[in-house]
């Protein structure tokens, strides 16, 4: 699990590096694409450690019930986004850019917050391993 927080942090990193460069960049619908796929990388093996961790007892019913209200709001975002996306292919123009703009704004934030809500439960589980390892290596095993 550490290797999962680490790698969920460089993406959205990344990610946050990539959207303050689609406004400057020439090629605004090529980058708005690469944030967009990795914002449903991140999503994805997110909710796929959280389902994970859930089997593994980390998670309760409840907090289960709350990542995925958060998920919903990333969720319908990232909808909102990709519409955007394919209005802004066909259209071209200000107005067009500047929703897509706004969009994955709005994709990064609700991102941001389903992170942070399921990171302390990729910390705590990585935490009792390394736990049930130093008991293993104490008691000879």
């Amino acid at each position: 699990m550490k290797g999962l927080v680490r790698k969920i942090n460089i993406v959205l990193i990344m990610m946050f590096f990539v959207l303050a460069l689609v406004q400057a960049c020439e090629d605004f619908e090529k980058n708005s694409y690469r944030v967009l796929v990795s914002a449903a990388n991140i999503y994805n093996l997110s909710m796929e450690s959280v389902a994970d961790l859930q089997k593994k007892g980390y998670i309760k019913t409840e907090d289960r019930e709350e990542i995925n209200s958060i998920a919903q709001v990333y969720y319908d975002a990232y909808q909102t986004a990709i519409d955007a996306f394919e209005a802004y292919k066909i259209a071209h123009d200000t107005d067009a850019k500047n929703r897509l703009t706004t969009s994955i704004g709005l994709v990064s934030a609700s991102l941001s917050k389903l992170v942070e809500r399921v990171k302390p439960y990729l910390i705590e589980s990585e935490t009792e391993r390394i736990r049930l390892l130093m008991n293993d290596i104490k008691g000879g095993g």
